[in-house]
């Protein structure tokens, strides 16, 4: 049991992203200062590939005129998982 573990750990995370909120054009979205979503209004899209354990989100849009930057520490896992941003 403890080699499946160790087996499964090495899988990297697979995120089915979700955005709330309004906002205008790209959103950018980094992972660890690696850009790993660019691409126009989308509510919600993939990151597939992204190393386990713990990982920085930054999240980058506009609105209007107004510039949203978020960040946050995600604890990332092996397999498949969701992952909410909740745009002001």
């Amino acid at each position: 049991m403890a080699a499946e573990q160790a087996k499964a750990a090495l899988l990297p995370g697979d995120l089915n992203v979700t955005v709330t909120g309004d906002f205008d054009g790209n959103l950018v979205v980094l992972v660890d200062q690696a850009k790993r979503h660019d691409e126009p209004v989308m509510a919600k899209f993939a990151i597939r590939g992204t190393v386990p354990g713990t990982r920085e989100f930054e999240v980058k849009a506009k609105k209007g005129i107004q510039d949203i930057h978020l960040s946050e520490v995600v604890e990332v896992k092996p397999g498949l998982q969701s992952y909410s941003i909740a745009l002001p």
